[in-house]
């Protein structure tokens, strides 16, 4: 999927921070890695479900270098007033091999930004490109204590069920 097939959105922030979002790109991946000194070790575990002091580099080749927003599709959002622009946030779903209708769901917002509206925005994105690519369903996991995620999960139509100990298991449909 190119760009003339999926515009950048450009919205407001609540707090009126001025945001681009957009399909992900391998040149994005230097905003991905500087992005990461802007996650508390608290944001970490919520995304990643364990502590993590850093990305591999086997990681961000998963995370950069496998999104075809096909399969692997991933949206972020960055400073829109800022020169070079920063990282902010980012929203990728993997298509499920046993089940292409359905995608695994991953979100994670920096702390500074965090409340302000942007994961909702995100993954309203992110739904609209999967559900374009034949995908029904995204599937995620959440820390059950985890009440903002939830909250907004619920805000972009998706539904909670109990998972496992201390963690939820959400569906988002994407027909948002």
């Amino acid at each position: 999927m190119d760009d003339a097939e999926s515009p950048p959105i450009e919205a407001a922030l609540s707090d009126g921070t001025r945001v681009l979002v957009r399909a992900f790109r391998a040149s994005d991946r230097s905003m991905l890695e500087e992005a990461w000194f802007d996650l508390s070790p608290q944001t970490i575990v919520q995304r990643f479900q364990r502590a993590v002091t850093h990305l591999t580099d086997a990681e961000l080749a998963h995370l950069v270098d496998s999104v075809d927003q096909v399969n692997h599709l991933a949206w972020g959002a960055m400073d829109a007033e800022r020169e070079p622009p920063r990282g902010l946030g980012i929203a990728r779903c993997i298509r499920m091999a046993d089940d292409p209708a359905q995608a695994e769901l991953a979100i994670v917002v920096i702390d500074a930004v965090q409340g302000l509206g942007l994961g909702t925005l995100l993954t309203r994105s992110l739904a609209r490109a999967a559900h374009a690519q034949g995908i029904e369903r995204l599937v995620g996991y959440v820390q059950s204590d985890n009440t903002p995620a939830i909250r907004m999960i619920e805000a972009c139509g998706g539904r909670v069920a109990r998972k496992g100990w201390g963690t939820i298991e959400v569906h988002v449909p994407t027909d948002v």
